[in-house]
């Protein structure tokens, strides 16, 4: 599951990636005969999709970043997501970032859009940015059966 980029309206850029390894009770696969991801994990365990993403060298500001899913119930999801980067010389995890655990209402199907920006405070050309997507599948206040992980993808200017 590799790594794809584009032009972005007004300038810039995009590039995003599909979960390329899974922890818990995910599993990497293809959903409904068409949207490849991370099935992560049930209403009773956690689930984890990591991926990864090359900042581009023309990288300027970061304009969006979204994790792309869908629930396969209408109910609660919890999630947090944990970043790490580091640029070419430095170490992978010189900088780390995240968004504490929260609570959103998903629909049957319906692709949703989680702001992860917060989770990527000072990135900058060139970093190695590794992502850590949890379903909080244990906690009480998930009640959505599955979730699937579709990827990540960053806009920039």
């Amino acid at each position: 599951m590799g790594q794809s980029g584009g032009l972005v309206a007004g300038g810039g850029g995009s590039v995003s990636a599909q979960p390329h390894h899974v922890s818990g009770t995910a599993t990497l696969e293809a959903k409904d005969g068409a949207a490849t991801g991370a099935s992560l994990g049930d209403a009773s365990n956690d689930g984890v999709g990591y991926l990864t993403i090359q900042v581009p060298d023309g990288f300027g500001a970061l304009t969006s970043a979204v994790a792309i899913g869908f629930a396969t119930t209408t109910a609660n999801l919890r999630w947090s997501i944990a970043t790490h980067w580091g640029a070419a010389g430095a170490a992978q995890n010189d900088s780390t970032d995240s968004i504490a655990t929260a609570t959103v209402a998903v629909s049957n199907t319906y692709v949703v859009n989680f702001n992860i920006a917060a989770a990527l405070t000072g990135i900058a050309a060139g970093d190695a940015i590794s992502f850590a997507f949890t379903r909080e599948g244990g906690d009480a206040g998930d009640t959505v059966s599955g979730f699937f992980l579709q990827e990540i993808k960053l806009e920039y200017t």
